[in-house]
């Protein structure tokens, strides 16, 4: 692993670009069993996670024993719905800026990491609230039409 590493950054190095070793971590696994380890990059050692420690990657929460939940990612994701529903832009403009800034988190969130479908309810919930106001459709509208 020391091997790689060092080649990847010899080779960033070249095109201009820098790792910041202050913001990565690793974490061994032998038989299921989180070791210590000590890699470096640059020079500079990179943080070695014990068998409890997360690190957030992209904000997803990842280590060897972490149940993945990204409730805090979910909640500003509904923050963030709300901000858009008390914008001026127009109806449509709204439903773009939720698919685009919405919708896209937790699609990420799925495609990395172990997410409880219960997590994702009220967010499921809330975007369909939204998007009936937006199409002024009445909230008891399905979203199939014959």
């Amino acid at each position: 692993m020391q091997s790689l590493l060092h080649a990847a950054s010899e080779m960033c190095n070249r095109i201009g670009l820098k790792f910041k070793p202050s913001k990565c971590s690793t974490f061994s696994l032998e038989r299921g069993k989180v070791l210590e380890s000590h890699f470096t990059i640059n020079g500079e050692p990179i943080k070695s996670l014990t068998d409890e420690e997360t690190y957030d990657h992209l904000g997803i929460p990842t280590g060897a024993r972490f149940n993945q939940n990204p409730i805090d990612s979910l909640e500003r994701a509904i923050q963030d719905l709300a901000a858009i529903h008390a914008s001026l832009l127009a109806p449509w403009q709204k439903l773009e800026a939720t698919s685009v800034f919405v919708v896209s988190r937790p699609d990420f969130i799925l495609r990395g990491g172990r997410v409880n479908k219960t997590s994702l309810t009220r967010l499921d919930k809330t975007v369909k609230i939204y998007a009936k106001i937006w199409m002024s459709l009445s909230q008891r509208a399905s979203g199939f039409s014959p």
